[in-house]
């Protein structure tokens, strides 16, 4: 359910995937970068805009480059997610001021960044992120496209680089993005289900040793930023195997299981 708390190992895995998130838009915004320059520089000389823009979108991605390494809100990927699709509109929006309406709606390089925004998200192993996404996607685009008709009549525009509006192919461009988003909640559920089996154990519900270790690395560097003491407590089980030796192995698995509660009642 949406209102479900979330696995602690869920938490940890989100943050350092929001980093991992952050490393591939700037990869890909670096890569969509070079190859536009690179295919203006082989049409003739580019002009000040397309500088402007490929430097816009080269700060737009270090600055989200950074900011998951600065915060680890449980608020950020929700935060990230809604820049990263008013940023994609805003794009569009921007052709609308400048008086080319056809060319934001039938915009196709500017569209797809509404799919790898929503592909990305199965990074962070919640599908309520994505299904987030992938609705705040839709509902900007329509929104975007809701506006352009009520300013110009949209049988009427036509571009020679854009077309015209066609209405099937604009129902069909919004039940891809659609399918998309379901998908992504498909492949978060999934990924969700495999992260809590590799990072847990079966029987107790314990943090395996990797995650163990993922944890103390992020508390020491959290105690080293803020300054502040960290301690950890260490115990054992006294007798253990003898337990085990004289009630048997089945026991001994209780016995685990009811003191891995007892851990996480505190």
């Amino acid at each position: 359910m949406l209102t479900d708390d979330a696995d602690p190992a869920l938490v940890r895995a989100r943050q350092s995937s929001e980093r991992l998130v952050a490393t591939v838009r700037l990869g890909i915004i670096g890569l969509l970068v070079a190859s536009n320059l690179l295919l203006s520089v082989w049409r003739g000389p580019f002009g000040v805009q397309t500088l402007v823009m490929a430097a816009a979108a080269l700060i737009y991605g270090f600055g989200l480059f950074v900011l998951p390494r600065l915060i680890t809100a449980a608020w950020l990927p929700w935060l990230i997610s809604v820049v990263d699709i008013t940023f994609a509109t805003g794009c569009l929006s921007l052709l609308i001021g400048m008086g080319m309406p056809i060319a934001a709606v039938n915009n196709r390089v500017v569209f797809e960044t509404y799919f790898i925004a929503v592909t990305i998200s199965v990074l962070r192993f919640d599908w309520r992120l994505c299904a987030f996404t992938a609705a705040l996607s839709v509902c900007e685009f329509l929104g975007m496209t809701a506006y352009v008709a009520s300013r110009w009549d949209l049988g009427s525009l036509l571009s020679e680089s854009h077309g015209s509006f066609m209405p099937v192919q604009f129902v069909n461009r919004m039940l891809m993005l659609a399918a998309n988003g379901v998908a992504a909640v498909a492949v978060a559920r999934w990924a969700r289900h495999l992260r809590l089996m590799v990072d847990t154990d079966q029987l107790t519900g314990l943090l395996q040793r990797r995650p163990f270790l993922e944890r103390i690395d992020e508390e020491l560097a959290r105690a080293d930023v803020s300054r502040t003491t960290l301690s950890i407590a260490i115990f054992d089980v006294d007798d253990f195997k003898r337990y085990n030796d004289e009630f048997g192995h089945l026991e001994g698995d209780s016995a685990l299981a009811k003191l891995a509660e007892q851990l996480r009642l505190g």
